[in-house]
């Protein structure tokens, strides 16, 4: 694959690229799927999620927030919830089928999956409110 890119000079490069330093290099400068650029430098940090087919809806869920609680007893949720961005989406096919349909998932970097749950915990169940208030 070769694209065209510049680099920190402002020089303009073509550079073949394997899939993988393409899939980082889209991610670092669109910022996922809804294409919000840096999600640092644009204020959203680690409170994103990527979302399931059934959620993300062909990307009109992009923007919206959801709010999420771990719940289960033997789960390692605990006890609060979190707020989080919806501003990428999970890609069917994926390893365990989580973000295949009918499923609804939320993928969450880690800094806020530990909010909710045990690091250690892996996936866990969630219940969420749709659309609420962004922070």
């Amino acid at each position: 694959i070769s694209i065209l890119y510049a680099n920190n000079s402002n020089n303009i490069n073509t550079k073949a690229l394997k899939v993988d330093e393409l899939m980082l290099l889209f991610f670092k400068y669109v910022g996922g799927s809804c294409g919000y650029g840096n999600l640092y430098s644009t204020g959203y940090g680690t409170s994103t999620t990527a979302l399931s087919a059934s959620l993300y809806r062909g990307g009109l869920a992009c923007g919206a927030c959801f709010l999420l609680r771990c719940y289960g007893a033997d789960a390692g949720c605990r006890g609060r919830g979190i707020i989080v961005t919806a501003t990428n989406f999970c890609p069917t096919g994926s390893l365990g089928g989580w973000c295949d349909p009918p499923r609804v998932h939320f993928d969450l970097a880690e800094p806020a999956f530990v909010q909710i749950a045990s690091r250690v915990a892996g996936v866990v169940p969630v219940k969420f409110r749709r659309f609420v208030p962004c922070l």
